[in-house]
């Protein structure tokens, strides 16, 4: 599982860790450098859309332009409304083809809470966001999205883990990539979920605990 990491100081620190990768937000720009960083150390990135603030379209625009066709991205996130499930499918059916036409990367559809499997385009992303509020994240129904995600093959991404029990559900319940505020306020936070990450891996290897 990989920690996807905003922040400039903790990308050049940590640079070739196998769990850490680079998250491209509109709000901070995109700095070509912090790619080029992903590309010398072969670290795999993301593209966030900034909507848990509001969704900004001339900077989101921008990121969209200068992240246009680089290698090892993982996903960019379609504009998505926190909290509101139809909107956000609304907001998608209004974006997906500018996001892949400008970018030409893989996409990400958001969960918000009410989310249903037919409301995501399954046939459309490349990954599924696990966004909202942590009572929806970690809901029946959300964990249900995430493991028909897992069975579709698609990546999965959950948003604002901050806390060693939801890192540890993240990693428990199959995801591939997870986020946090933390990690940018507090570089800390970065250097020690990366060794529990390490550990978590080292117990699975010899208790078979993932399986």
């Amino acid at each position: 599982m990989l920690i996807l990491v905003s922040r400039s100081t903790a990308l050049k620190t940590h640079a070739g860790d196998p769990h850490l990768g680079v998250l491209v937000t509109p709000q901070k720009g995109v700095r070509p450098w912090t790619l080029d960083l992903a590309d010398e150390h072969g670290m795999m990135w993301a593209c966030d859309n900034g909507c848990f603030q509001s969704l900004v379209e001339r900077e989101f625009m921008r990121m969209l332009d200068t992240v246009r066709g680089r290698p090892r991205c993982l996903f960019v996130v379609v504009p998505d409304v926190y909290e509101n499930a139809e909107a956000t499918r609304r907001r998608w059916d209004d974006w997906h083809k500018v996001v892949a036409a400008d970018s030409g990367q893989p996409l990400a559809f958001v969960t918000q809470p009410g989310c249903t499997s037919g409301m995501v385009p399954w046939d459309r992303i490349a990954a599924l966001f696990v966004g909202g509020p942590n009572y929806w994240q970690m809901s029946v129904e959300s964990c249900r999205l995430i493991r028909e995600a897992k069975g579709l093959d698609k990546w999965v991404h959950i948003g604002r883990v901050g806390t060693d029990t939801r890192l540890r559900w993240a990693y428990d319940i199959g995801a591939d990539s997870v986020d946090g505020s933390q990690y940018a306020m507090y570089p800390y936070h970065l250097r020690d979920d990366l060794g529990k990450l390490k550990m978590i891996e080292q117990q699975e290897y010899l208790f078979d605990t993932r399986a």
